[in-house]
């Protein structure tokens, strides 16, 4: 499974159109759905992360490819057939989030199982398969296939689906005249978009993507109207030369500062920039919270031992950065910032008014990064904290768009280190022990 997995994802590149389809076994084990091999020998809910595919993992690629159609469909709520020991709230899968361009559809509603069926497919899936060879709209397909899994199972089999898709599909088109086969997959596409308000304060030529949008000058706002959703890359030529690659959100203005001159050297009163890391001539973004200066994303340094990308992927260290052991943590900021201390992360967490209310304002809000609730994000301290997940000494990687864990530079003994915990669930910010050997996201304080 993994391997088909694998050749999937390797070919998203090059299609308009995926679509992931799954009949079978499947769970879910604290909140997160996970689908079962035949094969597998779960024993415990330590043995599912081993045995089974985290369907989480399947569905993350897709927030790569926005503007595709992509379509995950999951006839996977069958009977448990772990019941020695799983007991109670573990029924079938749990509710998620669909990355954008992409549907999500389940057998039936969260927490419940589907009917096996009496044919050679289960009922969800015989209705479905009849409903994708009429002439409609994906949407109109997966309506009526719930209208009659439904009617057939007397109300004890709902099917539900999540949608963020930003064009129209069918999967058959009538036959035209003279051809024996439908069209498939035909794709109208429909493009959303997004703003930009750019505070700058050097002066050139703004470029977006390449293409000149205008002449800026200093200390001057530039308002930048209808881009397409999607990450753009921002470009000031002139003087001093700055660029940043941003996210660009359906129908929300994205605020972005460029660096003051002499950055690495920043009036402490400004509320926000950038600065280059003079080791790989990485461009980080920085923000004032309380007179401390933090880096407002995930450090990015690749060092010779002691940090990985997520699922040994590049693409996750340009998104969520790297994950550090705590030795090479320690001294991995650029010249000027440091690892934060116990202190250091106290003293933010103060200024945002505690523990309980912390987390919401330090957490990117809306879920195309963060899955589930993503409970109380506003990002209004514009910390920006990302999930980048853990590795642990197993080479194991766990818990990207769930957890953001970060390295304190304060230790408890010989083995552990103070972090601190960011939840997608919850509105509070933990300190938690970290064995010194597993990787975490690290933020950069600037020395003072």
């Amino acid at each position: 499974m993994g391997k088909a997995i694998l050749d999937f994802w390797r070919n998203l590149a090059t299609y308009k159109v995926a679509l992931f389809y799954y009949a079978g076994h499947g769970m879910q084990v604290n909140g997160t759905n996970f689908l079962i091999p035949v094969d597998a020998q779960i024993e415990d809910r330590l043995s599912v992360e081993i045995e089974a595919i985290d369907v989480n993992k399947v569905v993350e690629k897709f927030e790569y490819y926005p503007e595709n159609i992509n379509i995950v469909i999951l006839d996977a709520c069958r009977n448990n057939p772990f019941r020695t020991w799983m007991r109670g709230g573990m029924r079938g899968f749990a509710a998620m989030s669909a990355p954008g361009g992409t549907l999500i559809a389940f057998a039936t509603s969260p927490g419940s199982t589907a009917a096996d069926g009496t044919g050679s497919n289960g009922l969800y899936t015989e209705k479905l398969s009849q409903q994708m060879k009429i002439n409609q709209r994906i949407e109109d397909v997966f309506i009526n296939t719930r209208v009659a899994v439904q009617k057939t199972s007397g109300g004890n089999q709902i099917p539900q689906e999540w949608s963020q898709l930003t064009g129209k599909f069918y999967f058959t088109q009538a036959t035209l005249k003279g051809q024996d086969k439908p069209l498939i997959g035909t794709v109208e596409k429909v493009i959303i978009y997004g703003n930009i308000e750019l505070t700058t304060y050097i002066s050139g030529v703004l470029y977006l993507d390449g293409k000149r949008i205008t002449s800026v000058s200093a200390n001057t706002k530039v308002p930048i109207s209808r881009i397409s959703t999607g990450i753009h890359q921002l470009e000031i030529i002139g003087d001093e030369n700055w660029n940043e690659n941003i996210t660009i959100n359906k129908d929300q203005t994205t605020f972005i500062t460029t660096g003051i001159k002499g950055s690495l050297s920043t009036n402490e009163l400004a509320r926000s920039g950038t600065f280059t890391d003079p080791r790989d001539n990485k461009n980080y973004k920085w923000i004032n919270i309380g007179n401390q200066i933090w880096m407002a994303e995930n450090l990015n340094y690749k060092t010779e031992n002691g940090s990985w990308c997520y699922d040994n992927n590049k693409i996750n260290c340009k998104i969520y950065g790297r994950l550090y052991n705590w030795e090479t943590a320690k001294n991995a900021c650029p010249t000027r910032w440091h690892l934060p201390s116990y202190a250091d992360w106290s003293r933010l967490i103060d200024f945002l008014g505690g523990l309980s209310v912390a987390s919401g304002k330090m957490k990117v809000p809306g879920l195309l990064y963060w899955k589930g609730s993503n409970t109380g994000a506003t990002n209004e301290s514009g910390f920006s904290a990302l999930p980048g997940g853990s590795r642990n000494f197993y080479n194991s990687f766990s818990g990207m768009g769930l957890y953001a864990y970060f390295w304190s530079s304060t230790e408890l003994n010989i083995d552990i280190a103070w972090g601190r915990l960011l939840y997608y669930g919850s509105n509070d910010i933990y300190r938690y022990e970290y064995d010194k050997s597993w990787g975490y996201s690290v933020r950069c304080i600037k020395d003072q």
